[in-house]
């Protein structure tokens, strides 16, 4: 479903568009996973502001700006 909609809003078919949405996906669904299984783990509020910021901004942009 997603990939129509990304299609239809005019990305090119192939497997990079495939593997950019497993990668992302995948990012998700682990970062949920490891959420659920903490014994103190941030709000869903906290979770969910953090998910769109890497979903925004990049993993690379979220771990440069994580610099002293």
């Amino acid at each position: 479903m997603v990939k129509e909609v990304l299609i239809a809003q005019g990305a090119k078919d192939g497997f990079e568009l495939d593997y950019t949405l497993e990668y992302a996906l995948s990012s998700m669904i682990g970062i949920l996973s490891y959420w659920y299984n903490q014994e103190n783990p941030p709000s869903l509020e906290e979770l969910t502001a953090l998910l769109g910021e890497l979903s925004s901004s990049g993993v690379t942009g979220k771990l440069m700006g994580l610099r002293d």
